[in-house]
Order: structure tokens, then C-alpha cells, then sequence
């Protein structure tokens, strides 16, 4: 869910986990709110979006505009390629 104000994206977005990928931290049933101007690093917790899902992994990696990313849990996570920095939602910065 995005807000917009006056046009403009509302600097934060509340996201429900769906997947076990970054299990034990964030499980199914989980909310997170993501700061969406948020600069990234490696090892930050982000939403992105990738053929139309929204998905929350962990950036493993930087490499001019393409980023790696990993679940915490490898047995429940699904591979996935590089994205590329516009596909970044935002950063996780709260759990409830």
C-alpha cells in the first residue's frame, strides 16, 4: 500500500510478509513499515517489486545499479537474479 500526497509518494509503505524466506525474523502473518527514500546498504532488509509481487530479502550486494539479494532462511527462499536499484520499494525499518 502506497500513500500520495499532493502527488508525491508518501515517504513510508506498510507491507504483510506472505513467505517463510526470511524466516526467523520476519514469518508469515508479519507487518513491516519501509522507509521509501531510504539510501541502501548491504546487509539492509528491503521490500522490492519483481514481475508484478512484492517480495522482502536482504541486499547481499551493490554493484552500480544492480543489486544482489538473499532470504535469511536458504531453505525456504527462492533464488533470485539481480534487480536493479528502481525495483527497491524500501527499506524495512519497523516489524509489528
Amino acid at each position: 500500500m502506497k500513500w500520495f500526497f499532493r502527488g508525491k509518494i508518501f515517504p513510508i509503505s506498510r507491507f504483510a510478509v506472505r513467505e517463510e524466506s526470511m524466516a526467523p525474523v520476519f514469518m508469515p502473518g508479519d507487518h513491516v513499515l519501509t522507509f521509501n527514500w531510504a539510501r541502501v546498504s548491504k546487509g539492509d532488509v528491503i521490500v522490492f517489486k519483481s514481475d508484478g509481487k512484492k517480495y522482502i530479502k536482504r541486499l547481499t550486494k551493490i554493484k552500480g545499479n544492480l543489486i544482489a539479494v538473499s532470504g535469511d532462511n536458504v531453505a525456504r527462499s527462492a533464488k533470485m537474479d539481480t534487480i536493479e536499484k528502481n525495483q527497491i520499494v524500501g527499506k524495512v525499518i519497523f516489524k509489528y
